[in-house]
């Protein structure tokens, strides 16, 4: 069964090898991969073929894999009025947002985590912004 991971690590290009070795050696397969660096962190976004194995590989490699299957992963400038539009954008589809949590911040990119009460629908909403 498919499954998402996602991963907040410190700006460096070594640590990607390492965790994309560590899972073809595992006999995992990533389905798909999003890669945001904001200049201070990295957020790797995975979809495996295995969550269950993939965390507990990531775990015993000293990486903390969060698994986001209540949540949706977005990126946005870090400016003024970037989140009212978000906001609007849900509000006007009659999407009850319940939680925004920031994941990481870089000069121009802010990640942020947020839970909705729609999730599909918040999905189609936020197609653009999306991780």
């Amino acid at each position: 069964m498919k499954g998402r991971i996602i991963l907040n690590l410190d700006s460096n290009s070594k640590k990607l090898a390492n965790i994309t070795y560590l899972l073809s050696r595992s006999r995992i397969n990533i389905e798909d991969i999003n890669y945001v660096d904001t200049g201070e962190r990295v957020i790797v976004d995975l979809c495996v073929d295995n969550p269950k194995k993939t965390i507990d590989i990531l775990k015993k490699n000293n990486y903390e894999p969060q698994s986001p299957d209540k949540s949706l992963l977005i990126s946005l400038k870090d400016e003024p009025g970037a989140l009212f539009k978000i906001s609007k954008l849900l509000d006007n589809e009659g999407v009850k947002l319940l939680k925004i949590k920031v994941i990481t911040k870089g000069p121009k990119i802010a990640v942020l985590g947020i839970f909705v009460d729609k999730k599909r629908k918040a999905e189609k909403v936020l197609k653009s912004y999306l991780l």
